[in-house]
């Protein structure tokens, strides 16, 4: 569709032409043309206007074009734009103007365009309810508290506190382990560094027993960063598996 329209602006006749091209179902390209004057340089618009719910991303080239400023180029190119425009919104996708409007000084305007068309994921209107606040959560979690009812339980036999008294060691015992076996090798600095990892001696030697390589390799990840020291600590774990059996 081609529209003519006549402006006048600053007492000279300025000539604008509108051409509507229909992109894609729900995609609309508005191109406007307007010539202009001695102190009006020639303004050609593109506007996209989306009808669809999609977000849709726009670039437009004139690469070929003469005599023409195309405003809020990209930078690695000064004939190239690209924009995203919203679901059911217009935006101005390309705006070019003549670098110099006189009769001597011809222009040619080469336009090439390509979309591509992004589905929004709708909002979760539950996920942005504002939570409930620190003082009522705590209120009524303890609202609640006073409503529950604790079961008593029988003493526990002294078997089963020997027993207790184990497995809350057992991870503490590990970590000995592991110091006593870094202290034994003359690698007792890297102990902190591996306690920090929540590395012990149990799990090194699992790994050496399923996987070597994955056992050196973590040693990297950790900290151990000479070759020769992963190495020791490795023959090591190995040594004390052998031991176990």
């Amino acid at each position: 569709k081609n529209t003519n329209v006549n402006i006048q602006k600053n007492q000279q006749e300025v000539t604008s032409k509108v051409r509507t091209e229909e992109v894609s179902p729900g995609i609309v390209l508005r191109t406007e043309n307007v010539t202009g004057t001695a102190s009006n340089p020639t303004r050609i618009t593109y506007t996209l206007e989306v009808q669809k719910k999609s977000r849709i991303v726009f670039e437009l080239d004139f690469t070929g074009s003469s005599n023409l400023i195309l405003l809020g180029a990209d930078r690695d190119s000064p004939f190239r734009k690209r924009t995203i425009v919203e679901p059911m919104s217009t935006e101005v996708v390309g705006e070019l103007f003549v670098k110099d409007n006189s009769i001597n000084s011809p222009w040619k305007v080469q336009c090439k365009y390509k979309w591509e068309e992004q589905q929004v994921e709708p909002v979760n209107l539950q996920s942005l309810r504002r939570p409930q606040t620190t003082e009522k959560a705590s209120s009524e979690s303890s609202q609640k508290s006073k409503k529950v009812e604790i079961p008593t339980h029988p003493p526990l036999s002294s078997n089963l506190i020997e027993k207790q008294n184990v497995s809350d060691n057992g991870v503490q015992n590990n970590v000995n382990s592991l110091a006593i076996l870094l202290e034994k090798i003359g690698l007792n600095e890297y102990t902190d560094t591996l306690i920090s990892e929540a590395i012990d001696l149990e799990l090194l030697q699992n790994m050496a027993a399923q996987n070597r390589h994955m056992l050196r390799e973590t040693l990297k990840e950790a900290g151990v960063d000479k070759l020769g020291h992963r190495e020791k600590i490795v023959l090591a774990v190995i040594e004390s598996n052998n031991a176990k059996t």
